[in-house]
C-alpha cells in the first residue's frame, strides 16, 4: 500500500517511524546506477537502514562500508525478502541501537555540514592554483 502525502517538515519523522526503506530500483540505466534518491538519504537521516537491490553503484559502497542495511542479491521477491528479513530478524534493542549510530552517521558524514566542508576543500584546492597562476589577490576562498 502505499502512504499518504506529507508535509517536506514531517517527512522525516515518517521515515523514522519505519522499520526498514527499501529502494528496489532496477540497475537499468547508468542514471539508475549511480543516482542517489531522495529517499536514501532521507532514511539515513532518519536512522532507518536501507535494502538496495543489487547494482547500484552509487549506493551499494556507502551502504557496505558503513553497514546501512543490506543489498539484495536480485529484485526477485525472495531475495528481496530475505535482505530484509537480514535487516529485520535481529532483537528491537539491536535494531534500535542500529538506527541511532545509522542517524549518527548520516548527521556526521554525510548532512550539508560535512557535504559543505568537502564541497569548500574541493574549491579551494580548484580555485587557489587559477588566483596564484593569474596572480590574483583571492588565492583562497
Amino acid at each position: 500500500f502505499t502512504l499518504p502525502a506529507v508535509h517536506p517538515d514531517a517527512l522525516l519523522a515518517w521515515t523514522a517511524s519505519a522499520d526498514v526503506s527499501i529502494i528496489p530500483l532496477p540497475a537499468v540505466s547508468l542514471n539508475q546506477r549511480r543516482s542517489t534518491p531522495n529517499k536514501f538519504w532521507e532514511s539515513l537521516a532518519a536512522g532507518t537502514p536501507v535494502v538496495l537491490g543489487p547494482g547500484l553503484e552509487a549506493m551499494e559502497p556507502i551502504v557496505r562500508e558503513h553497514a546501512l542495511g543490506g543489498i539484495a542479491v536480485s529484485l526477485g521477491s525472495e531475495d528481496l525478502a530475505a535482505a530484509l528479513a537480514a535487516v529485520l530478524d535481529r532483537p528491537l534493542e539491536v535494531r534500535q541501537a542500529e538506527g541511532q549510530r545509522i542517524a549518527a552517521l548520516a548527521a556526521e558524514r554525510f548532512a550539508w555540514p560535512a557535504a559543505a566542508r568537502t564541497y569548500r576543500d574541493l574549491l579551494a584546492t580548484l580555485i587557489a592554483p587559477a588566483a596564484e597562476a593569474s596572480g590574483s589577490p583571492e588565492a583562497a576562498p
